[in-house]
């Protein structure tokens, strides 16, 4: 969720965790529903084979998609932009750069598979870092404001330093 205040033009975006709701969701479906299919009657009683390899890889898959949404929900990333800084902000650190420690921005887009979609890919490079800051704006909240800003940010940053 974004949260903005107007008084310094700051606003925070948070990672969402609705791809995982909608995994967890969509396996359980799958799951029950090859539960009804696959299951026996017998002597009025409904029995699952939860042996059964299916059953086992789909609930392995629930459980494995449920972990990794807690860990991102314990994690609680986010990103703040401010008028002259950037803050990645964890629940447990928060680093802030400013414009005069990042050299520069690039904007690039990435291949998932051969052939499939391209996501955008935010690299930062900065001054005290060897590797670049990268973000991917699609696992935020508010994606398209947050690369609108970004791109403002980078040409806040070029112009501060023609």
């Amino acid at each position: 969720m974004n949260q903005e205040n107007d008084d310094n033009n700051v606003v925070e975006f948070t990672q969402t965790i609705e791809f995982y709701w909608r995994s967890i969701a969509v396996y359980s479906i799958i799951l029950f529903v090859y539960m009804l299919v696959f299951g026996t009657i017998s002597k009025g009683t409904f029995a699952i084979n939860a042996f059964n390899p299916v059953v086992i890889l789909m609930m392995m898959i629930i459980v494995g998609t449920a972990i990794s949404m807690l860990y991102r929900i314990s994690r609680k990333r986010a990103i703040i932009i401010g008028r002259d800084y950037i803050i990645f902000k964890s629940r447990f650190k928060e680093k802030k750069y400013y414009l005069k420690d990042i050299i520069n921005i690039y904007f690039t887009k990435e291949k998932i598979f051969k052939g499939a979609r391209k996501l955008n890919i935010v690299k930062i490079k900065i001054k005290q870092r060897k590797l670049m800051v990268k973000i991917r704006p699609s696992t935020f909240d508010d994606d398209l404001l947050l690369l609108k800003m970004l791109k403002d940010f980078a040409i806040k940053l070029q112009n501060l330093k023609n």
